[in-house]
């Protein structure tokens, strides 16, 4: 069982750990400066995964902006098998880190290849 929930944490940390710089709102009003996600911890004996997602994101605008932040994981097709969600807001010209915690099943962990990150500007 210990083999089996290291594994796990490895496949899952070569497959998850990111870091990159994207423009991400329409007019480069929000920037990611840095993005993360690395799995913390194995729960339910192994069954699940709690993994933390972790991104700087810049506002360049002079007024406040809200968004919502959408980190979707992809499988080896390409195809989303899941996704998790947080809404953010900063204030003008600000920079601030936002994270969050995620729980995925094993089975979906596994097949996870890749991450993307998508920011969308909310009322």
């Amino acid at each position: 069982m210990g083999r089996t929930r290291i594994s796990i944490m490895l496949i899952i940390g070569v497959s998850l750990l990111s870091y990159f710089a994207i423009n991400a709102l329409a007019g480069g009003k929000v920037a990611i400066l840095e993005y993360a996600l690395k799995p913390v911890a194995a729960i339910d004996s192994g069954r699940r995964i709690k993994s933390e997602w972790r991104a700087t994101i810049q506002n360049r605008a002079s007024e406040p902006v809200r968004f919502t932040v959408t980190i979707v994981f992809v499988d080896g097709n390409n195809e989303e098998i899941s996704q998790a969600q947080t809404q953010c807001e900063l204030n003008a010209r600000e920079t601030k880190t936002f994270s969050d915690t995620v729980i995925l099943e094993a089975k979906i962990a596994n097949k996870i290849a890749s991450t993307r990150v998508a920011i969308v500007e909310t009322p």
